[in-house]
């Protein structure tokens, strides 16, 4: 049986995470899952020079479906001391994957369908790219574009887009604002800067960077001169180049990236987020994501790859600190813009010393269904941020399908949980659940809270299996006498369970 890309699957149910769909709940918690390592990893490693200390994946690589060739491509990063190259290899059951030879001079960034029928025939698929260039005088000029193309594969032409991102990208088209959304990272340097006018002669002071060089000067200061972005709050950026002093003395190590993570000054990576209709122009920008009080005093977020699953945005957030590893994180959101990560756990962490994800596990690809599992493709390195030597591989881990998280019942308990209204898409209502060893019935509530009449716990068919036996781990539920589900739009679920899991729910 063929995977299919989660972005094409319908039965991804609603996610019982927070407030967003759950109203209320008692002797209950939400316990966050993690995916199981294939043993047979590293699945895709370097076969070709080209391809140096082997493929990767950061932000803005990814697997994709092409419907009229009826296969995937899984587009990676091919890593060398000095060089970075794009790479991909095909799959038709996104399993089993080939290769094809190339030359290394050849450039086949990650595409994405437009899916606006305006759209010209030769930008049907569109791709971001970020270069720099050294001008001279220790300064460099940053530039952000968008490759075109007529299939997918072959570059057509190239326009500058005006988002301001730097190294870090990774969009996607969000089906529900009709818009595509972009993650990108920038530097946030946190200083105290020459002030003549301040009582001290310095203030604190914080700047936003595509990129910058530092110089150090006579009497504890250093000059910064880069590229900064300026928001106006409005959904606007700028960009400016300019000088500035700041204050230098008892500054850390390099992590291995162009910065320091402490010290009287510091630069660490944030996520941005903006929207556009036609990846050239770009508005709410804003900064919607950074390290805070429970990560390490010295971490920072690599990128993000959010998707939309079961009523909200997902995301795998690469967490980076001066220990030079990367790890990934998960988190989610309700609109794509203010980001949760309750779970301060590795979702993905990296595997023994010297083998090839020993190192880094900076991004994994989009999930893909297969059966009643998620497979989740993840990149790694063993070598850590500042390492001058190593090798690479792309891996494979599986887990339940849409099972990031679920609802337990705490031991010895009946558990209630009671959904906001929910718009009613199906005939019937399904649940991701196991309650092997215990038991799940289900009401149905209108948007007042009254129970509908027929749909009581009392008349619910007791559910004790784990949904997993059946083919899209899907469990249906059943009334005795009664409709699958009642005649109304709007309809609220409560779930009475013990001694189970609930994962979602499809109604």
């Amino acid at each position: 049986m063929y995977t299919k890309p989660l972005y094409l699957n319908k039965k991804q149910g609603y996610l019982l995470l927070d407030e967003h769909i759950v109203a209320s709940s008692e002797n209950c918690v939400l316990l966050p899952k993690c995916p199981v390592k294939d043993p047979a990893n590293p699945i895709i490693v370097k076969t070709q020079d080209w391809e140096g200390w082997g493929p990767y994946l950061v932000a803005g690589k990814d697997i994709v479906w092409f419907p009229e060739e009826q296969l995937y491509r899984f587009y990676y990063i091919a890593f060398g001391m000095y060089f970075y190259r794009d790479g991909y290899v095909e799959s038709k059951d996104c399993l089993n994957w080939y290769k094809p030879p190339r030359e290394q001079t050849e450039n086949h960034p990650r595409f994405s369908f437009d899916p606006f029928a305006e759209c010209p025939a030769d930008e049907k698929y569109k791709s971001f790219g970020f270069s720099q260039k050294d001008i001279g005088n220790n300064k460099r000029y940053y530039y952000n574009y968008v490759h075109y193309s007529s299939d997918g594969f072959n570059i057509s032409k190239t326009e500058q887009y005006d988002a301001f991102t730097s190294d870090i990208n990774d969009w996607y088209f969000d089906s529900n604002l009709n818009k595509y959304v972009l993650y990108y990272k920038l530097w946030k340097l946190t200083c105290f800067e020459k002030d003549d006018t301040a009582p001290n002669g310095m203030r604190e002071a914080e700047h936003y960077a595509i990129g910058f060089d530092c110089t150090e000067i006579d009497g504890g200061w250093t000059e910064i001169d880069g590229t900064f972005v300026v928001f106006d709050g409005k959904g606007g950026s700028v960009s400016v180049d300019k000088k500035i002093c700041i204050k230098s003395n008892v500054t850390a190590a390099d992590d291995g990236g162009g910065g320091f993570l402490s010290g009287a000054w510091y630069t660490k990576r944030v996520v941005c987020r903006a929207v556009s209709t036609d990846m050239v122009h770009w508005t709410e920008k804003s900064v919607v994501l950074e390290a805070d009080e429970l990560d390490r005093p010295t971490a920072n977020i690599q990128g993000l790859r959010a998707f939309p699953m079961g009523g909200y945005y997902l995301a795998y957030v690469p967490i980076h600190d001066e220990r030079g590893y990367i790890e990934l994180q998960l988190a989610f959101s309700s609109d794509g813009i203010h980001w949760k990560r309750p779970w301060r756990h590795m979702f993905i962490g990296r595997g023994p010393e010297n083998k090839f994800d020993g190192g880094m596990v900076p991004m994994a690809a989009t999930p893909v269904i297969h059966d009643t599992q998620m497979i989740i493709y993840y990149g790694a390195l063993s070598a850590k941020h500042a390492d001058d030597t190593g090798f690479n591989g792309i891996g494979r881990v599986s887990m339940r399908r849409v099972g990031f998280a679920c609802q337990t019942a705490c031991e010895k308990k009946t558990a209630v949980l009671e959904t906001v209204a929910l718009p009613k898409k199906q005939r019937e209502l399904c649940l991701n659940a196991d309650s092997e060893g215990g038991e799940i019935t289900v009401a149905l509530l209108d948007e007042k809270g009254n129970v509908i009449s027929g749909y009581t716990h009392e008349n619910c068919i007791p559910i004790n299996e784990d949904s997993a036996s059946y083919g899209d781990c899907y469990i249906p539920v059943r009334w005795k006498g009664m409709e699958p589900l009642p005649d109304i739009d709007l309809v609220k679920v409560q779930l009475r369970f013990s001694n189970a899991d609930i994962y979602s729910i499809l109604i």
